[in-house]
């Protein structure tokens, strides 16, 4: 009795067992359902669709269908929903190189003057800043680009950089020209002609001299008018004594 339940169970259970063994040997162009009883072998979806209903039995299809506008499938597959397209401009600094498709995702890309900062598991870009700008007194040692930001360099001594692009050598005065300002790594040397400076120059000289002759002759007026009062009192009080 006891073999004989042994042997009704065996025989209820074995078109599951099959089934399992089966399921577990599916090919490459097939997937397995997810039926715990009774998991079939189906065949796979194609690029662009996805599973809508499993197929029957073994000689019953697949029930595809087609991702929809914003969804992609972009590979053979057993699965019940479509991937969803990225957002390029969903991130700043992003731009759309290639359009998502049915079967693929959409291709982006950084802006011009951008840069990739990080890439996620799949090496896709997923944050870009914007290059590095140098200041005033540095130069451009490499340009950035799409994957690497700008380097940037101190000018060293001698030279000079007005918006942070090129360091350029100072200017050296030419003859006939001195030197008015110095320069320093964010501004160039200051030249003027020697004959401009003294001609600058020329209208302080002139005004200073102007105010030491006005001085002058004021004061000689004044010595001269004190003289003359003093001669008048004289005369004034020899007269009178006279009387």
């Amino acid at each position: 009795m006891y073999y004989l339940m042994i042997y009704i169970l065996l025989v209820l259970i074995s078109p599951y067992f099959s089934a399992l063994v089966k399921a577990e040997e599916c090919r490459a162009e097939e997937y397995k359902t997810n039926d715990p009883l009774k998991p079939l072998c189906c065949p796979m979806c194609n690029k662009g669709s996805v599973v809508r209903k499993d197929c029957k039995d073994e000689d019953s299809g697949t029930s595809c269908i087609p991702c929809g506008r914003g969804t992609y499938m972009n590979e053979p597959n057993g699965l019940t929903q479509c991937f969803h397209c990225s957002s390029c401009s969903a991130e700043p600094g992003f731009v759309t190189v290639q359009e998502c498709t049915s079967t693929s995702n959409a291709v982006c890309g950084v802006l011009d003057g951008h840069y990739c900062k990080s890439y996620d598991a799949d090496s896709m870009c997923n944050l870009a800043e914007k290059h590095t700008k140098c200041a005033p007194g540095q130069g451009i040692k490499a340009p950035g680009t799409s994957n690497t930001d700008t380097e940037c360099e101190n000018c060293q001594q001698g030279y000079y950089s007005l918006a942070g692009l090129t360091c350029a050598t100072h200017t050296k005065c030419p003859d006939g020209q001195i030197q008015r300002e110095k320069g320093n790594v964010t501004k160039d040397v200051v030249c003027s002609d020697a004959s401009r400076n003294h001609y600058a120059v020329l209208p302080s000289v002139l005004l200073i001299t102007t105010l030491l002759a006005l001085f002058l002759v004021f004061f000689l007026k004044s010595v001269r008018r004190e003289k003359t009062l003093k001669q008048s009192v004289q005369e004034v009080g020899e007269v009178t004594k006279s009387k």
